[in-house]
């Protein structure tokens, strides 16, 4: 239950209080000097509101003779979307090893002022929970660090800290440390998110109306038999392909007999230049040397890094088994156990289950066996490390199995329309919150034409929700535009004329025009992503803008969230010009943003492909160009449009992973993507 032991109560609001006893009981409330009274319904309910008062605690607070101990009055915050809300800090433990820090975070640590709760994921398709239900399903499949850390408040601690939510520990801490009205209080964070869930599955049933298709799945599994029978249907045909793969694959103690051919890694895992699935053994040498071969101590880890792997991969090192992931997602990070490796020549071997799209070892990610120092934490972590490294990258011998199809589709009845909002997001509305944080939007890539019409239903049912529990005020929500993602394009193919394939593209554009939805902001993450991942590591960049976007909207302070948007356009003797808001102090040039660890989060590519400024221009007869573009006041481009018959079609960032990126405001946000249509003395008022 969210209120329990170490909760955090909204500050300034009417809070309710809920719960079941035995009908008609007289129902008594004391906190901080005040008492409520109330009596239970019929049905045993009953609900009170209460002043929490001024930001504070720690406070008990005493219900019915039963008292919670260690209360805090301050900010609430309700924290949803897919897998890069979910993301927890431990995987991104590599990227900041000084959260983790006293010298970092000593006063927040401390304090235990900072406190998250996990919902624990759960879906129903019957009817909405009032209450959170919290009990663990037999036989489940939830990583164990959700289970453990779900249904309790834990303050943000080196012990903790691994299970908070890396978005949104960033972002409270923005907040904490900020100078705004919102710093230096206590901050809750309920993490109500799930990995692969589209919005759709965040709506209540009666928001999802509009679609009739969505509405009729919700319908279809209110029914448990079919949800038992399709479950097993799935299953069993996944377990028979992975049984025939099995058959069909190399057998690892004929592996010298095998017929082995060179590969490069990292790269895609072809079998004579085509689509491979199935089983493919991957193998390679490497020489350990004298001086590192003594770094086999207790002082001392060694570590091997294979970026991901499409789909499923088993490692073995000198024929002992370090590692196994079961999905392409996770980044294979393994350490290896003491006594495996040996002085002079060691192998690798890799099964790699290749079961949908193409069977790769990413390229791009770092590819290597090192050692670490775990006496270190903090800045000297990053100075020696890695201590010893060996480079894998290169020449390596495949062996592949027989040719399969596809494996069949799997059954994510959890990523159905309405099961989440029922199960997890409808008994977390009865509290009262400062406001929404939401980073999703990964899932509709492939429907952005209805995507902000769905948010906004979404938004709204929230809200509705809300206000039947007796919450006062307006809900606000902050959300994340999509970062980067994929091979880096132009937002039209400069020699054939065709739009390039770019889904993210557009449901950026769907989140933009989600502005319009009253009492939100965003956070643009373009450049805060990572071309060949679809979880960026850059949470720190992603969890401070949408801060910056929380705090400009409670303190009206200043205009730089989200970044420099378009506003209008028209076009004037020759040139196109192009007005923003949101710039701050005005527009500039910047080059990429770099990793939290060094280095840039771009494609190889794409720094090849950028030049001077320039938007890419398509005119009324087809011909596509690019157009230098200059600034002529801080918040105004004009490009130059001489030669070009109107309407035109104006493109920037516009492409999943756009090259061409330029622009930012002088707080360092990046320019908001755009197309837009100009005629001749046509302005077009955007968002």
């Amino acid at each position: 239950m969210i209120i329990s032991d170490g909760a955090v109560l909204q500050q300034g609001k009417a809070t309710p209080l809920w719960g079941k006893t035995t009908a008609g009981a007289d129902i008594r409330v004391e906190f901080r000097g005040n008492t409520y009274s109330g009596k239970a319904d019929g049905a045993g309910n009953w609900q009170i509101a209460i002043d929490t008062g001024t930001y504070g605690g720690p406070f008990s607070l005493n219900l019915n003779g039963k008292t919670l101990k260690d209360i805090y009055v301050g900010d609430l915050w309700l924290c949803s979307g897919q897998s890069n809300m979910e993301m927890p800090m431990q995987q991104l433990r590599d990227n900041y090893p000084a959260e983790w820090t006293e010298e970092k975070n000593g006063d927040i640590f401390s304090k235990g002022i900072v406190r998250a709760y996990k919902v624990l994921p759960k879906w129903d398709f019957t009817s909405p929970y009032d209450e959170l239900d919290e009990a663990v399903p037999a036989n489940s499949t939830l990583d164990a660090g959700i289970i453990n850390c779900a249904g309790k408040w834990q303050p943000a601690s080196p012990e903790n800290l691994k299970d908070f939510s890396g978005t949104a520990w960033f972002f409270a801490k923005a907040l904490y440390q900020s100078g705004s009205s919102l710093g230096g209080h206590p901050i809750g964070l309920v993490d109500a998110s799930l990995g692969g869930a589209p919005v759709e599955s965040f709506i209540s049933e009666e928001a999802l109306a509009p679609w009739p298709s969505a509405l009729a799945q919700a319908v279809k599994y209110k029914n448990s038999s079919i949800i038992e029978e399709e479950m097993h249907a799935a299953t069993q045909a996944q377990a028979d392909w992975m049984r025939e793969a099995r058959e069909k694959s190399p057998k690892i103690e004929e592996m010298d007999n095998q017929n082995w051919e060179s590969i490069s890694l990292p790269g895609p895992l072809l079998k004579n230049g085509k689509v491979f699935h199935g089983v493919v053994y991957l193998k390679r040498s490497f020489s350990l040397p004298q001086h590192l071969a003594a770094l086999e101590d207790d002082k001392h880890q060694a570590k091997l890094w294979l970026g991901t792997i499409v789909d499923a991969d088993t490692v073995y090192i000198n024929g002992k088994r370090v590692g196994e992931t079961g999905y392409r997602y996770p980044a294979r990070k393994y350490d290896i156990p003491k006594g495996v490796l040996q002085t002079g020549e060691n192998e690798i071997l890799i099964r790699v289950e290749c079961q949908n799209d193409i069977g790769e070892v990413t390229r791009g990610k770092p590819f290597r066996l090192f050692f670490t120092d775990n006496t270190l934490c903090g800045p000297e972590y990053n100075e020696h490390f890695p201590i010893g490294n060996i480079e894998l990258a290169g020449t390596w011998q495949a062996c592949f199995g027989d040719d399969m199809p596809p494996i069949p589709p799997g059954f994510f009845v959890q990523w159905k329309p309405l099961g989440l909002y029922n199960a997890m997001i409808h008994p977390v509305l009865r509290s009262a919150y400062k406001g929404v944080i939401w980073y999703q939007g990964e899932s509709n890539s492939g429907n952005a034409q209805e995507y902000t019409a769905m948010f906004q239903a979404m938004v709204q049912c929230w809200r509705k929700r809300a206000v039947e529990c007796g919450n006062t005020g307006v809900l606000p929500f902050f959300f994340v535009q999509l970062p980067l993602f994929r091979e880096p394009a132009t937002p039209i193919d400069l020699g054939t004329g065709n739009d390039t394939f770019g889904d993210w593209a557009s449901l950026r554009e769907a989140q933009t025009a989600c502005l319009e939805i009253p009492d939100t902001g965003m956070a643009c993450a373009l450049d805060a992503g990572e071309w060949n991942d679809l979880h960026p590591l850059n949470k720190k960049t992603i969890g401070e803008r949408l801060a910056l976007a929380a705090i400009e909207y409670f303190d009206k302070s200043s205009d730089n969230s989200p970044g420099p948007l378009l506003q209008d356009a028209h076009i004037e003797s020759g040139a196109l010009i192009l007005n923003f808001i949101h710039c701050d102090g005005g527009l500039e040039i910047r080059s990429p943003v770099a990793t939290p660890g060094g280095g840039v989060l771009e494609h190889p590519d794409a720094m090849r492909l950028v030049s001077h400024p320039y938007l890419i221009i398509k005119d009324a007869e087809g011909k596509i160009e690019k157009r230098p573009v200059g600034r002529t006041s801080p918040n105004q481009l004009v490009a130059d449009a001489s030669g070009l018959k109107p309407p035109l079609s104006a493109y920037y960032a516009w492409a999943n992973n756009p090259v061409g990126r330029f622009f930012y405001s002088d707080a360092g946000l990046p320019m908001l993507p755009f197309r837009v249509t100009v005629g001749t003395r046509q302005a077009l008022s955007l968002p």
